[in-house]
């Protein structure tokens, strides 16, 4: 990646629209538009500053009702488990979070209680050859089918996505290990919320192999074939390559993004939790 491509990706912003909630049928033909549009227009849709869900907080003036929210944690893991939730908390910089005693503590503005509680989710990002990870049908199915699909698998997984839930196996080619950076955007072409990520070199040439096998399979089968992006257990989008468009696959330097977002508020959080990094301690909230 090029020493200018951040500042350039901040440079190139648009304009973000404010969108309705899609409707049932809109939600399922976004998860299935070709890719080569969606990464050829991530450039065009990053916000410039990551913010937290709930806006304004971090602008907030200093002498607000103040709450303490509290989770248990492993002791081995709490000091990461700290570093971790106070990058994430950077936008709200009344928020201090403190370890003792096998106990994490966050205190912070009594409004913004609900944005830290979205950001202590684990925030792991996936990214899946979908014909090659899909356990039975393609289509969506209900959570206990998926999970009886699961069910013996040591590398199962079950996501839910806007139609129902799948069951997955095998590792994911990409994780959040090859992302550099995350913003939150708007998709010029629909207005929808999305989060554009900028790869990592490897995060680059993991990409640029799994589209291009994408395509050549595609070709060879005249059918094609897809890829699916998730964050924790939520299945974002299943797009697909169109290997008359990129038969050789998609640059990695474009970068990719994350379509099938609600709101602006999820991008946001979305964003924060891929560029601090997953939270792999398990915080069980007791206060």
């Amino acid at each position: 990646m090029s020493s200018d491509y951040i500042p350039r990706l901040r440079a190139e912003l648009l304009r973000a629209g404010a969108s309705a909630q899609p409707t049932r049928a809109a939600r399922t033909a976004r998860m299935l538009r070709p890719i080569a549009v969606a990464a050829a227009v991530a450039l065009l849709a990053v916000a410039a500053v990551l913010t937290l869900p709930g806006g304004g907080e971090d602008e907030a003036p200093a002498g607000r009702d103040q709450t303490v929210l509290t989770y248990r944690v492993a002791p081995a893991e709490a000091e990461e488990a700290a570093r971790v939730m106070r990058e994430r908390l950077t936008g709200i910089p009344e928020a201090r979070v403190t370890t003792a005693n096998g106990t994490l503590s966050i205190t912070a503005p009594a409004d913004a209680r609900e944005s830290v509680n979205a950001l202590t989710q684990p925030g792991r990002f996936a990214v899946y050859d979908w014909e090659r990870s899909v356990i039975g049908d393609l289509m969506a199915v209900s959570e206990d089918k998926a999970r009886s699909l699961a069910a013996g698998r040591e590398d199962a997984r079950i996501l839910r996505g806007p139609e129902g839930w799948h069951a997955l196996a095998g590792e994911p080619v990409l994780t959040t290990a090859d992302i550099g950076r995350a913003f939150p955007g708007t998709d010029p072409q629909t207005a929808d919320p999305i989060v554009v990520i900028a790869l990592t070199a490897s995060g680059r040439s993991a990409f640029e192999a799994l589209t291009r096998e994408l395509a050549r399979r595609g070709e060879a089968r005249s059918k094609y074939q897809h890829f699916a992006v998730a964050v924790d257990d939520r299945l974002y989008a299943v797009a697909f390559i169109d290997p008359k468009r990129v038969p050789n696959g998609i640059d990695g330097r474009r970068g990719m993004q994350i379509s099938g977002i609600r709101t602006p508020d999820e991008a946001r959080r979305i964003a924060t939790l891929l560029t601090a990094g997953p939270l792999e301690a398990k915080l069980e909230q007791t206060g």
